[in-house]
């Protein structure tokens, strides 16, 4: 997995693949080439895809067992071996009773193809 930091003044992120607005804001959905979502102010996913979770799950029960100094989001990274995934961690600024400040991270498999844009694919090459 890939890691991309943005500092932004907006909350405005749209899907790298499909082009579909997640977050603004006032909304946050994910695209479907969205494979997790994870909000770092309260340490938990908002989305995950299932073979993810099960890494996910597995890093929850080592850093559970011992005493971890280590961040076990990072460790969740550091084993996702896939190069086509890429997580945009995302922090934005504004002004409360003070500057604030939030991140989320949010990861898209780049390599992402839906079965709308296969049949597409498919049509063209039959029309050649």
């Amino acid at each position: 997995m890939q890691r991309v930091m943005l500092d932004l003044d907006h909350s405005n992120f749209y899907c790298p693949v499909t082009g579909k607005l997640i977050a603004d804001d006032d909304s946050f959905e994910a695209s479907p080439a969205t494979v997790f979502t994870y909000v770092n102010e309260v340490g938990e996913f908002d989305t995950i895809a299932p073979e993810l979770l099960a890494i996910w799950e597995q890093v929850e029960a080592e850093t559970d067992e011992e005493d971890f100094d280590a961040d076990p989001f990072e460790i969740f990274c550091q084993r996702i071996e896939d190069d086509s995934i890429v997580c945009f961690e995302i922090t934005t600024h504004g002004f409360a009773c003070g500057p604030v400040s939030s991140t989320v991270r949010i990861a898209i498999n780049m390599n992402y193809c839906n079965e709308e844009n296969e049949e597409e694919e498919e049509e063209d090459e039959e029309e050649d």
